[in-house]
This record gives C-alpha cells, sequence and structure tokens, in this order.
C-alpha cells in the first residue's frame, strides 16, 4: 500500500489532503496505481464506503470505471457487493458505467440478484432497463454435452500410439 491507499482505506481526508497537494509523484500515476491486492484508492475508497473520499477522487481524475485487475470489479460492482445504497446513488450521479461488466460477465445490476436490497436494485434498474444484458450462461445449466456418447465428446483425443 501506498500512503494514499492507507489514507483511503482508514478515510482519512486530512492524510489524503496533504498527501495529494505535497506529493512529488504525478497524481494520475498515485490514483491509478494499485496495492498488492489489486486496489486502487477508489476501489479502497468504495469497500469501506467512505462517499466524501469518492467523491475527492473522481474529482481529481480517478478513473471511476477503473477495474480491479484479478476480477474486473468497478466502484460501483463493489459498492453492490457491500450493499451500500448511498454510495451506489453518488457513483450513478457522478457518471459509473451500469453497464460495465466484471470478467464473469456480469454487471452491477447481475449483482444484485439474490441479495435483499431493493433500493440498490431499483437504483441500478432504472438505468439499465433499456440495455439490460441477459445474465451470462451459468454452469448448472444442462449442456448439449449431456446428449453425446462418449466417443462424440473426446472424438479428438488420441490414446496410444
Amino acid at each position: 500500500n501506498t500512503p494514499l491507499h492507507i489514507a483511503c482505506k482508514r478515510g482519512s481526508l486530512a492524510c489524503f489532503g496533504v498527501i495529494t497537494q505535497r506529493s512529488r509523484c504525478p497524481l494520475t500515476s498515485m490514483l491509478s496505481a494499485c496495492n498488492y491486492s489489486g486496489h486502487n484508492c477508489l476501489h479502497l475508497a468504495s469497500i469501506n464506503g467512505f462517499i466524501s473520499l469518492v467523491e475527492s477522487l473522481v474529482r481529481l481524475g480517478a478513473n471511476i470505471n477503473a477495474q480491479e485487475p484479478c476480477s474486473g470489479r468497478s466502484a460501483l460492482h463493489l459498492a453492490v457487493d457491500f450493499q451500500n445504497p448511498t454510495l451506489v446513488h453518488r457513483l450513478l450521479d457522478l457518471g459509473a458505467d451500469v453497464n460495465c461488466l466484471n470478467y464473469g460477465g456480469f454487471t452491477p445490476y447481475h449483482l444484485t440478484y439474490g441479495r435483499h436490497n431493493d433500493e440498490i436494485r431499483s437504483q441500478l434498474y432504472e438505468r439499465t432497463a433499456q440495455d439490460l444484458r441477459e445474465l451470462p450462461d451459468s454452469e448448472l445449466e444442462e449442456s448439449d454435452m449431456e446428449d453425446l456418447s462418449e466417443d462424440e465428446v473426446y472424438d479428438d483425443i488420441k490414446f496410444g500410439k
């Protein structure tokens, strides 16, 4: 973690202000830098629900749609994951992409399935209804492979000489 990561993780606006105003490093590189877990400062502020820090980061030029390198979650995905309707609303007002896909092919709206926060679901649905994407195919669904014989499934593999 950089000092800015720590300030964003702990919600320290005072430290955030000092670091961003007095650092000799380019601000854009500080805002986009990921820690060992793959989180940038906006991700950390979002995970911890620090809305004023999220606003400050976006105002200074943080990419609101930046995705984690491991799972592809954006700040909006994280706000949904952590069930923070206030942050979801604010990120939407700041211009977060409601159709941003994580690496599993899920939009933030898709992440509301199976969760009981109707406020988040309705906020996202209002903005995605016209462009709503289908959920990615589930591994639990039946596949055509079950109808094939064993020879047909493995016809590209040759055993022996």
